[in-house]
C-alpha cells in the first residue's frame, strides 16, 4: 500500500497504532499464559505506549517520509509513483536534505520536475530563514537543519 501510494503522516501514526495494538494483544495471550493479574496487563500497555511516545520524540517523522518518498519515488528508482512535491513542501522544512538528494540523482532529461523541485525548495529554505530567531525557539532539529543549510558542501 505504501509501495503505490508513498508514505504519509497519517500512514506512519497508523502504523505505530497498529504496533501498539499488536503489542496490546501480546501482552493479553501473556497475561493469560502466565496468569498474571490486569494490573500487570495495564501496566505493562502503559509502559509499552509510554515507550513508544518516548521513542518517537527523537525522530524526525518528516525528514524520513520525505527520504523514503524521495528514494522510493519514479523518478529515482523507476518503480512506485512519481514525487508529490506539494505534500513534501507540507512537510516543513526537515524535508531540504530530502529535496537535494532528489536533486542530485534526478535524471537530466526531466527538467520540468527538476524546476518544480528548485522552486520547492527554494521557497521551503525562504521561510525557514524568515522565522523568528529567538533563543526560545530554538530546537535541536532547527539547529541541524541551519547547520546543513550553511555548510559549504556542494549538493
Amino acid at each position: 500500500y505504501v509501495e503505490v501510494y508513498s508514505l504519509t503522516e497519517l500512514r506512519v501514526a497508523a502504523g505505530l497504532w497498529m504496533g501498539l495494538v499488536a503489542i496490546g494483544l501480546v501482552l493479553i495471550l501473556l497475561r493469560i499464559l502466565l496468569n498474571r493479574s490486569n494490573e500487570w496487563l495495564i501496566a505493562t500497555n502503559l509502559a509499552s505506549l509510554i515507550a513508544v511516545l518516548y521513542i518517537s520524540a527523537f525522530i524526525d517523522f518528516p525528514d524520513v517520509i520525505a527520504r523514503f518518498n524521495v528514494a522510493h519515488s519514479q523518478e529515482i528508482s523507476q518503480e512506485g509513483p512519481p514525487l508529490d512535491l506539494d505534500y513534501l513542501s507540507s512537510l516543513g522544512p526537515s524535508v531540504i536534505p530530502a529535496l537535494d538528494l532528489y536533486l542530485l540523482k534526478l535524471p537530466d532529461h526531466l527538467i520540468d520536475k527538476r524546476s518544480q523541485a528548485v522552486t520547492v525548495r527554494y521557497y521551503i529554505a525562504r521561510n525557514f530563514e524568515m522565522r523568528r530567531r529567538d533563543w526560545r525557539n530554538w530546537t535541536f532539529r532547527a539547529a541541524r537543519l541551519e547547520s546543513y543549510l550553511l555548510a559549504p558542501i556542494a549538493r
